[in-house]
């Protein structure tokens, strides 16, 4: 059972484009956009560092938060990458205005990428950009001849940390079109298509004649196949990226233009580019930072995994139900969930399920940053609502949506 359900969250991203697959060249592409000076070149110049001494700030011409040039702030090479992707993002270099954007390290360098958001319709995917040191690149990957920038849909994609692959998908009409690409360092690489149909057999004259088709990399396979290799990929966690936080004001506005007013209220309250690269120049981790899922080495079929938050251990035991503290040894029993897993709110980390206990719903919610249960409650299904305002609450944002009691691959 665990496997479908992790199908079904594997399934939330689709791909912007789903030609039919021949066979699979394995190439990799970069596309490259040009970035102006950044905070590095601009610190490090020898006139700079010259006149430096231990009671001089060293400070740089750059943006506030209205986009207007011109403000000096103290600037370091280790944030050189977050002036970097704001020069791109006002230029003129992109093909579209971005909304929202997200920021992970998918490389291993310690330094984000960009995820950037094209938009919140179905064809828009999320587009990924690294920064070298010296400049802004777009990362791309050769998928069946054809160069894709663009992964997933609704403005998003799906990521695991831990597998290191970007999920793509596109479901239509009882089809389920799905690419899987591998983050190789800076580079990215489409590793498998998998294929299903089921549906009106169109072979066939008969409206009643029913279908079941799978494919794996163009060739049809049997359904046994066809679970085999999605299992691979179902037992790990899923990371929702491209919309956590808003642009600018500004940016918005150019996207928006006269209509902006009527589009603001989506990102109400919503942390922009500055107001992010502002809190992480404070010492603020962001939550990717904070939370990992770790597998043991001696792990069989079946074993639970754990996962990390400021690197203290928990695991979650689906089969008792039950969140565990691995260094205390204390554990709760949590509800009989329809939903589990660790999210991101207002700045804090949460795990969080929900689920049936006897005639009604029973909600849990633990703050793992003030090591307390803020909810833990029953309270009956009211007009059709199966959660309260209150839960519902820690899962506005959904950084952090993977469920944590996976088990490994099967080979």
């Amino acid at each position: 059972m665990k496997r479908y359900i992790a199908l079904a969250t594997l399934l939330l991203a689709g791909c912007a484009k789903s030609p039919t697959p021949p066979a699979d060249t394995g190439e990799t592409a970069a596309a490259t956009v040009s970035a102006p000076d950044t905070s590095a070149a601009d610190t490090t110049s020898a006139d700079t560092t010259s006149d430096t001494s231990a009671d001089t700030t060293v400070t740089e011409e750059t943006y506030d938060s209205s986009g207007v040039q011109g403000t000096p702030t103290v600037t370091s090479d280790e944030f050189a990458w977050a002036d970097a992707y704001r020069d791109m993002i006002y230029s003129d270099d992109l093909a579209y205005v971005p909304d929202m954007f997200s920021l992970y390290d998918m490389t291993g360098d310690g330094i984000p990428e960009l995820i950037l958001s094209a938009g919140d319709w179905h064809g828009a995917g999320a587009e990924i950009y690294t920064y070298d040191g010296t400049e802004v690149r777009q990362l791309a990957s050769e998928r069946y001849g054809e160069t894709m920038t663009s992964f997933g849909s609704w403005g998003t994609m799906l990521y695991s940390p831990s597998g290191g692959f970007i999920v793509s998908s596109f479901m239509a009409m009882g089809q389920i079109n799905m690419d899987i690409y591998r983050v190789n360092g800076d580079s990215i690489t489409h590793e498998i298509n998998a294929y299903c149909y089921m549906g009106e057999d169109f072979r066939t004259d008969d409206p009643d004649d029913f279908a079941e088709i799978y494919e794996i990399g163009g060739e049809e396979c049997t359904a046994e196949e066809y679970d085999r290799m999605m299992q691979k990929y179902s037992a790990y966690d899923l990371m929702v990226y491209g919309r956590e936080y808003a642009m600018n004001e500004d940016i918005l506005q150019k996207k928006f233009g006269d209509e902006y007013s009527d589009q603001a209220v989506r990102y109400t309250d919503m942390p922009g580019y500055d107001d992010i690269i502002a809190k992480m120049r404070e010492g603020w981790f962001p939550p990717y930072m904070r939370v990992q899922l770790q597998r043991r080495a001696d792990d069989r079929e079946g074993d639970q995994e754990y996962f990390t938050v400021d690197g203290h251990e928990y695991e979650y035991a689906e089969a008792d139900k039950t969140l565990s503290d691995l260094e205390t040894s204390d554990f709760h029993k949590v509800a009989n969930d329809l939903t589990a897993g660790v999210f991101a709110s207002d700045g804090g980390i949460y795990f969080v399920s929900a689920g049936h206990d006897g005639d009604g719903v029973r909600e849990c919610v633990y703050s793992f940053d003030e090591g307390v249960w803020v909810i833990d409650s029953t309270h009956d299904i009211v007009d059709g609502r199966y959660y309260t305002d209150e839960f519902e609450g820690y899962m506005g944002e959904g950084l952090l949506q993977f469920t944590v009691s996976l088990a490994g691959a099967e080979e």
